[in-house]
């Protein structure tokens, strides 16, 4: 037995070896020596006895479902944005609510100022839909196990057993409070919208970062007509600002200041190239959504909570 972290960096450690065989030997004195044939890199690490590792009860399944790791992973890949990014957070949760639908399967995370939504059909043998809270250190470790196909995950004892081929993942599921955003995102907003194209947006948004940071990522959003403003004003740095064309346009002109660093989290958690949002004006909530579902019966939606403007 070794040290899970160690060993886990000294694998990174060894890229650009992709094509080499890797031999490991354990000695009597229980160090492993990791080293690659016909190279030099050498490692000795340190171990124990592999009767100290602790022994894991797997769960007695309570329910048990089967699901696409494609569709999982793009439902957390936007879902877990709007996540808290640490356990002190007061209003939100550092996780993801991972809810499972007779023919949803539906990923939300929210801290406070933002929340996110992912959607996709699915179909699970249910009567009543199951919730469950997952942490944030969870969500991550999943985005590196999943595949393209499908995978079961369990339930039960306040535990979800993930199974991917011969690898098992068991977690306890996450305790706290998940806000009911039933009524958050207007039935009409899908009628009234500004369209701008996505990585268009995001160069302009990093290219004024620099000053926002000064000022805790404030930026002001100024739609008027075909044109959108971006502007950050430090009193220490000065100002930066960039304008692009709006593809398309039904709102009314408006003037809103936002968390930069939460519109480029969200914006650059969707995968199709352009993107639409509403706001019905100054200080209200700004809500965003793919112009393009990734495949059919998708549905991403975000909001984030805007900020005092700068006066004059």
């Amino acid at each position: 037995m070794v040290s899970g972290q160690f060993f886990q960096e000294v694998v990174q450690a060894l890229q650009g070896y992709e094509e080499k065989r890797v031999i490991l030997e354990v000695q009597p004195n229980r160090r492993v020596t990791l080293t690659l044939e016909g190279e030099t890199p050498r490692y000795d690490l340190s171990g124990r006895d592999a009767d100290e590792y602790p022994a894991i009860e797997l769960i007695t399944p309570q329910s048990e479902f089967t699901i696409s790791g494609k569709v999982l992973k793009s439902a957390l890949r936007f879902g877990v944005h709007a996540s808290a990014k640490s356990e002190n957070t007061v209003q939100g949760f550092c996780g993801v609510r991972l809810t499972l639908e007779a023919n949803r399967l539906l990923v939300a995370a929210q801290d406070g100022w933002r929340l996110s939504e992912a959607s996709r059909p699915a179909s699970f043998l249910l009567t009543n839909p199951v919730q469950w809270l997952l942490p944030l250190s969870v969500i991550s470790d999943w985005m590196k196990l999943l595949p393209d196909s499908d995978i079961r995950i369990s339930s039960g004892d306040n535990k979800v057993l993930l199974r991917v081929e011969d690898t098992i993942y068991q977690t306890v599921l996450a305790e706290g409070n998940f806000i009911d955003y039933e009524g958050f995102f207007p039935d009409d907003m899908q009628d009234r919208y500004a369209e701008l194209n996505r990585n268009q947006f995001l160069g302009h948004i990093k290219g004024i970062m620099p000053v926002a940071k000064d000022i805790g990522n404030r930026i002001a959003l100024k739609l008027e007509a075909s044109r959108l403003g971006m502007e950050s004003f430090s009193d220490k740095l000065g100002e930066a600002w960039r304008e692009m064309l709006v593809t398309e346009n039904l709102l009314e002109d408006f003037t809103v200041a936002l968390n930069a660093q939460y519109i480029t989290d969200c914006v650059g958690s969707m995968g199709s190239p352009g993107f639409r949002f509403y706001c019905e004006g100054e200080e209200m909530p700004v809500y965003f959504w793919p112009s393009e579902p990734e495949a059919e019966d998708y549905l991403d939606r975000a909001v984030i909570m805007s900020l005092t403007l700068r006066s004059a």
